[in-house]
């Protein structure tokens, strides 16, 4: 499955990226923590710097997640809390709302 989400968080529809990042937020339940530091974060990570603000909302809502299910590491939650700290700079109101969920 980890195939099939790489390709829609790098697909140009930003549709496709918003699926994989509900995806990630289910499978950050049940994936090792290897899987979810070299995978899934680096990947919301870049959906958070996304162009579209819908995307970079869901990015925000998908970090919430991680913090969530306590299963990242120390590098990880560093890098996590550094995006959230510019999504609450961002020039999207609902952007800067569910970044500001996360702290």
């Amino acid at each position: 499955i980890l195939p099939h989400i790489e390709q829609m968080y790098l697909h140009q529809n930003f549709s496709h990226r918003i699926t994989a990042l509900y995806a990630i937020q289910v499978l950050l339940r049940c994936l090792p923590l290897d899987l979810i530091d070299n995978f899934l974060v680096p990947a919301t990570l870049k959906l958070s710097e996304d162009s579209v603000p819908n995307v970079r909302f869901i990015a925000a809502k998908t970090l919430r997640s991680v913090y969530d299910t306590g299963k990242a590491s120390q590098d990880s939650l560093q890098k996590i809390a550094s995006a959230v700290e510019t999504l609450l700079d961002d020039s999207d109101q609902d952007v800067r709302h569910f970044a500001a969920l996360n702290t």
